[in-house]
This record gives C-alpha cells, sequence and structure tokens, in this order.
C-alpha cells in the first residue's frame, strides 16, 4: 500500500541511522533521479508499473540507496521536474492507466526537494503501452512473466466477489491522489486548482469532480474560493496560514 507523506517524512528521519537500501520494502523504494530527462520518465513508468503489480507503494525521488546519513543520501530532485507532466506521461504510458498520486517534500539537503510518487493498485496486471511488464517481489522488480499475469489476475478475480468494497477503495484513491495535487499546488506557492485541472489529473468528467470536491470540502480538507467555472480549490492547511 503506498505510504502517507507523513510516513515518508518519518522514512527520511531514519537515513540518518541506515541506508536507504535498508528501508526499503515490498511497497517502498528509493531512486535516484536519472539525470537524462527522457530516460528518467521512462524509469518512473517502470517503477509505477513494477510497484503496482506487486499491490500499489510508493517511490521516493531524489535518495541514493546505498549511504548512511542524509546529508549524504538525499541528493534532491532538479528544480526542473514537473510532478503535473510527470503524473500524466506515467498515465499516457500504461495499459490500464495507472494516475499516481505525488508528494513534493522540501528538505535541507541536496536540491531541496524529493518527490514522493504513490502508486495505487486497482486493475493488475499492469504494462507499459509496449506490453512490458515489471511486478514488485520483495524489493526487486521483476519481469513480469506469462505465468505470473495469470497469478495476478487469479488473485484479482478472487477480489471481484466484493466489487462494492473494491469501487469504494477505487474511490478513495482517486480522492487522495486528488487532495495531494491540491496539496502539492498549495506548498510550492502556486495558484490553486479548478475542476478543469482535476479533470486532468483524475479522468473523472465534471460532475464526479464536483461530488469529489464536495466530500473534501466536508472532510475539511480544503476549501472553495468562487463560484462556477472560476472555483478554485484551496488545501485547508495553507488557508489557516493565510489567516
Amino acid at each position: 500500500m503506498p505510504k502517507t507523506r507523513a510516513e515518508v517524512e518519518e522514512l527520511l528521519e531514519r537515513l540518518d541511522e541506515r541506508s536507504a537500501d535498508e528501508l526499503e520494502s515490498q511497497d517502498v523504494d528509493f531512486k535516484e533521479w536519472s539525470r537524462d530527462a527522457k530516460a528518467a520518465v521512462i524509469q518512473a513508468v517502470d517503477w509505477a508499473v513494477c510497484m503496482a503489480n506487486g499491490g500499489g507503494g510508493t517511490i521516493v525521488f531524489g535518495v541514493a540507496d546505498d549511504l548512511v546519513g542524509r546529508r549524504n543520501a538525499i541528493v534532491g530532485v532538479p528544480g526542473s521536474l514537473d510532478v503535473d507532466r510527470l503524473r500524466l506521461a506515467v498515465r499516457d504510458r500504461t495499459d490500464p492507466k495507472l494516475t499516481p498520486a505525488f508528494d513534493e517534500i522540501e528538505v535541507p539537503e541536496g536540491t531541496g526537494r524529493v518527490v514522493a510518487m504513490h502508486v495505487h493498485a486497482e486493475r493488475p496486471p499492469y504494462t507499459d503501452t509496449s506490453g512490458k511488464g515489471l511486478i514488485r517481489i520483495g524489493k526487486d522488480c521483476k519481469p513480469l512473466t506469462g505465468g505470473m499475469r495469470l497469478a495476478v489476475r487469479d488473485k484479482l478475480a478472487r477480489r471481484s466477489s466484493s466489487h462494492g468494497r473494491n469501487r469504494g477503495a477505487e474511490w478513495d484513491s482517486i480522492k487522495a491522489m486528488a487532495l495531494a495535487a491540491i496539496r502539492s499546488e498549495a506548498a510550492q506557492g502556486r495558484a490553486p486548482l479548478a475542476n478543469a485541472d482535476l479533470r486532468r489529473i483524475t479522468g473523472l468528467d465534471r460532475h464526479r469532480v464536483y461530488r469529489l470536491v464536495q466530500q473534501l470540502v466536508a472532510e475539511g480538507a480544503i476549501r472553495v474560493d468562487g463560484h462556477g467555472r472560476a472555483a478554485t480549490y484551496v488545501y485547508r492547511e495553507r488557508a489557516t496560514k493565510d489567516g
């Protein structure tokens, strides 16, 4: 299962005592961001597919996995990394479509920012659009062979008996992804998102985004500024700081 932002921050704190490799598990991985932008996106797609087929989890970009001490291990991601573009790239290059959520976390080390990509697994098996599949086994990404694909499908079939519960989990995942995007804009000091932005991020239609927003407002997670198409969605923590 994907980690929360707080859980990721706790793992980063533990880097003073252990290497990232020692902290990795079935649902947590740490990766350095490649200097080659195109190669980095391809790798992110592979890691998203791998984690999704393994049951979902979180990949933290900007951390060397073999060094102890935050100052040594946290190298950060480049300022040019745009998480919205990365989200769309992963979505466009996976089948079925994967739309990960992201947390951008400010740190005093390296470039000053690491990015956590949270991958939810709702409709495995997943591949990239060329048909290549990977699966998370322990701390490694292994090729998704024919036998493994059948095993993943069988597991999904067993889960289908609780279809209503699965649909609820999928909605919760989409809601978490939307909130993470709204929170990210607030953390970066950028303009709040609007309905069209959330449609692009989640793949929902206008009416389902409206329903999603109403739930987030009712939960006290966000507030709505403005009306109609001019409405924007503001993370409540930011609203509190603004007074």
